[in-house]
């Protein structure tokens, strides 16, 4: 490699390191002026230094009759709104907003919120997330929800959609406290049908934790290769050519009975996909597949919608974004 302020004189001697040379002027027997160069060989990663890194950490705790944020730190292009209060009992509503609207390459996302104190608190987005083909490395998301003593808690969020060549790893956790309530759903589009497009590259790998006083109670994993590696998605062992999919997990402290299951068994849900509910543990689980988005948007909402009086002992409140 050349050496720009080398000049007429100079000349480059190798060292015993592999890195390092010297650059040498002769100047007679005396004097000898000598300049160590060192050349790393390491070279800042193009697309480490291209991708974005955002993270937001929420506490929660109630006061003067409303819950409201106590603890609110965030680093790159995610945050919250101003928080809303459509209910009387002064549960905060929060918008989570990424202003990007999707992650490329190497892009990571980290979610923190915690209820504490009694705090009532429902988050949701304002649009699909979106993740975009990644060709050299993936994309990551990170949420982890904590529900303190006699708190209640929501996540709710809008679908996660997987354009054709992302590889994507998204993961879940959920801390409980025995006393808390809780529901949180979860959902993945497989390509963008309004184009008729699949993923056909790419991969998907989402994890699921719940924990009920530290103890796990709840872990799954799912794992989604693109159509040009696997027939899981068409299989009928598999999605059954489902292109969606979605979880709702609710938990209460005095636990659900036969009653709470078949209601949700009679929800009025269209023919575009099928759903599930059981009981693990303490835990009911809704699942539910789609050949549309709609199908699962609008099947886990029913669920919610269900489900909220019998877990937050309330009617259900939708976030106003949803009506937009």
């Amino acid at each position: 490699m050349a050496l720009p302020f080398l000049r007429q004189g100079f000349f480059v001697r190798e060292t015993s390191s592999p890195d390092a040379r010297v650059c040498v002027k002769p100047s007679g027997p005396v004097i000898r002026r000598e300049l160590v160069i060192t050349l790393t060989s390491q070279c800042p990663d193009p697309v480490a230094a291209a991708s974005w890194r955002a993270q937001i950490d929420l506490g929660l705790a109630r006061s003067n009759g409303r819950s409201v944020p106590v603890r609110r730190q965030h680093s790159g292009p995610l945050y919250i709104q101003r928080a809303l209060y459509p209910e009387d009992d002064g549960t905060a509503h929060l918008m989570l907003l990424h202003p990007p609207g999707g992650l490329v390459q190497g892009d990571r996302i980290d979610i923190d919120i915690e209820a504490v104190d009694a705090a009532s608190v429902l988050v949701t987005t304002p649009s699909a997330g979106k993740f975009y083909r990644t060709p050299a490395t993936g994309t990551h998301q990170r949420v982890g929800l904590h529900a303190g003593p006699n708190s209640r808690l929501e996540w709710l969020p809008q679908e996660a959609i997987l354009f054709d060549g992302a590889d994507v790893a998204l993961s879940l956790d959920v801390d409980l406290s025995a006393d808390s309530r809780v529901i949180i759903w979860d959902s993945v589009v497989l390509g963008r049908p309004a184009i008729e497009e699949r993923l056909m590259q790419g991969y998907l790998d989402t994890r699921l934790d719940v924990r009920l006083e530290a103890r796990p109670i709840f872990s799954e994993r799912t794992r989604v290769p693109g159509l040009a590696d696997s027939c899981l998605q068409d299989a009928g062992w598999g999605l059954g050519g489902a292109i969606a999919m979605g979880t709702l997990i609710a938990y209460r402290p005095e636990g659900f009975v036969a009653q709470d299951i078949e209601a949700l068994r009679q929800l009025a849900v269209s023919h575009d996909g099928r759903y599930t509910v059981t009981l693990v543990d303490q835990l009911l689980v809704v699942r539910t597949l789609g050949q549309s988005s709609r199908f699962v948007r609008e099947t886990l909402a029913l669920a919610w919608q269900a489900l909220r009086p019998r877990v937050m002992g309330k009617p259900a409140v939708a976030p106003r974004i949803w009506a937009t």
